[in-house]
């Protein structure tokens, strides 16, 4: 049992021996034996406002925010990465010049080697936004690729799948792309004729169909090669997942 002094907005849970939790612009480990909170880096409320967290192993942890400066805090806008074993802090530079990168989703991939990140790249010179996903290495902290998505849409969370080699993301469009994993190379977009956002997705062990729900209360099973193959009702407010068998 602990007290936060501030309301708890993020959490992300062990692989370590301490609970991350953050509101818009703090960010606190707690120790789960003691209790103890210890406030490790932190945002602005006007300016860089935390949007996600998730652990990268369990000494490192991966913090997005939204904004184009620091503002008042000591996190740099886009995504950044905490070493909770020896207190330093350090930036991945996810856009070009003349770019912002918004960080939406974080997620890491199962044998750790690889963090994906989902959103969109904005140009500042004329604000048009297309969806991004960025893989990038673990170890040297590089953006090993970027894929482009739809113009003017929003990259959700990714999907690996189950051997691995491919990547599913969906978009606030309806539609959703399976990547190569290892190169970002797209291999099919699958456009829905759902008009509303995406709302989960997933691969079936056997990596040859991919499961999509979008929120018109549909689920769609898509060959990895384009086609789809089955639709159905769904009940409202949908969500997928695969047993392990």
């Amino acid at each position: 049992i602990f007290t936060a002094h501030f309301p708890i907005e993020q959490l992300a849970g062990p692989p370590g021996r301490q609970l991350a939790i953050a509101d818009k612009y703090r960010v606190a480990l707690v120790d789960l034996t003691s209790g103890r909170l210890r406030l490790i880096a932190r945002g602005d409320p006007s300016a860089n406002v935390i949007n996600g967290m998730m652990w990268a192993s369990p000494t490192v942890l991966l913090v997005a925010s939204l904004g184009q400066t620091p503002g008042h805090g000591n996190l740099a806008p886009g995504l950044s990465v905490l070493d909770v074993a020896h207190g330093t802090r350090s930036t991945v530079s996810l856009s070009s010049p003349g770019h912002i990168a918004a960080v939406n989703f974080l997620r890491v991939s199962p044998d750790l080697r690889t963090w994906f990140i989902t959103g969109s790249d904005i140009n500042a010179s004329n604000n048009s936004q297309l969806a991004a996903t960025w893989a990038i290495d673990a170890q040297t902290r590089k953006v090993r690729w970027v894929a482009d998505g739809p113009l003017g849409a929003t990259a959700s969370p990714i999907q690996v799948s189950p051997d691995g080699r491919l990547v599913a993301v969906g978009y606030n469009t309806g539609a959703a792309d399976v990547l190569d994993a290892a190169t970002g190379r797209l291999v099919v977009r699958d456009s829905s004729s759902a008009s509303i956002a995406a709302g989960d997705l997933a691969f079936p062990p056997g990596d040859k169909t991919l499961v999509t729900v979008s929120l018109d209360g549909v689920f769609r099973i898509w060959s990895t090669k384009g086609s789809e193959l089955l639709r159905f009702e769904a009940p409202p407010d949908p969500a997928l997942a695969f047993t392990p068998n």
